[in-house]
């Protein structure tokens, strides 16, 4: 309708008015986001001015479709960004992905501080864990767009990530077991987690932390402790956990995993964790894993591809005199 058309310009124009006299007003200011004059309304845009850009609309929640339980909402991102990774991913996950580049990567990096983590200042156990000679902080690595192995920040388990969902695990390395690869097995990880009301059975219901978060940090130390020790892209194919007791929210408890046996040529790795207090005596939740060397068998693959290559090659050759 022309009417609303220009009633809707004639608003533009008096917020592009209103911006310009705050910028003279608060020369401090860091300048305006570019989206602002078009998303924001004119109470957000003098909430920033007046707190010196600090005061930011949150996100816009996104808009629910009805017609299904729950409703229905668009995947902004989309499947083609995740499905086909760089070409130096894969080059790197055939060639660079071995125990030595990874404890590189992870052991140099240690473990990012985290904002949201669930720690207290100087808690007991933690800091026994830092003190203890022998055993090194590190988190999680992926192979990047490099080719290369680069610390993973954020993910469902790990990091800031983890911490923001309600779990912040830290784990350690023990580096008097870094040569376990050679010895068939042995590799050691312990750590710390916490869990709080975000990881729980039922926010607000004074419940203990759900089966899933357990078995998340358990998936995670024995997924861990064979890749920084035994095989650093390797995957988990068969997990089976015991519930023992509810984990408490709120409380510092230890976790520990282990490489316990390698089988089929060093292509699968038996891997067994635990969730404890940190005195060792109350077992909450225990872990037996299987992981296969990916990584592995696409490089055993590929040289049987080019073995096969080459005698049809050869014979090709022959036949032809």
């Amino acid at each position: 309708m022309p009417g609303q058309a220009a009633r809707e310009k004639e608003i533009q124009y008096r917020l592009l008015n209103v911006i310009d006299i705050l910028e003279e007003e608060h020369l401090d200011c860091p300048p305006l986001p570019d989206e602002a004059a078009e998303q924001w309304t004119e109470a957000e845009i003098r909430a920033f001015f007046r707190s010196g850009g600090d005061a930011r609309p949150g996100p816009v929640p996104p808009t629910v479709i009805q017609g299904l339980p729950g409703g229905t909402s668009y995947d902004h991102v989309g499947n083609d960004s995740w499905n086909h990774g760089p070409d130096a991913y894969h080059h790197g996950l055939k060639h660079n992905a071995t125990v030595e580049a990874y404890q590189s990567c992870a052991l140099q990096e240690g473990i990012p501080d985290r904002p949201h983590g669930l720690f207290p200042p100087n808690d007991p156990y933690l800091t026994s864990l830092a003190k203890t000679r022998g055993l090194s902080p590190f988190q999680k690595c992926q192979i990047g767009g490099s080719g290369e192995f680069e610390i993973c920040k954020e993910s469902w388990a790990a990091g800031e990530g983890g911490a923001r969902k309600g779990i912040d695990f830290r784990y350690f390395f023990d580096v008097n077991t870094a040569d376990s690869k050679e010895r068939g097995g042995g590799g050691r990880l312990v750590g710390a987690v916490r869990f709080n009301e975000d990881a729980s059975i039922g926010k607000g219901f004074w419940t203990t932390a759900h089966g899933g978060a357990m078995e998340t940090v358990l998936d995670e130390a024995t997924a861990e402790v064979c890749k920084i020790s035994q095989a650093a892209s390797a995957v988990t194919i068969e997990a089976r956990f015991t519930m023992k007791k509810g984990v408490p929210l709120h409380t510092t408890l230890m976790v520990e995993a282990t490489v316990t046996g390698v089988v089929s040529d060093g292509l699968r790795v038996n891997t067994e964790g635990a969730i404890k207090s940190v005195d060792g005596k109350t077992v909450y939740c225990t872990c037996k894993a299987q992981l296969v060397d990916f990584g592995g068998v696409r490089r055993i693959t590929n040289t049987n591809h080019n073995m096969l290559d080459h005698k049809g090659s050869n014979s090709s050759l022959s036949s032809l005199g």
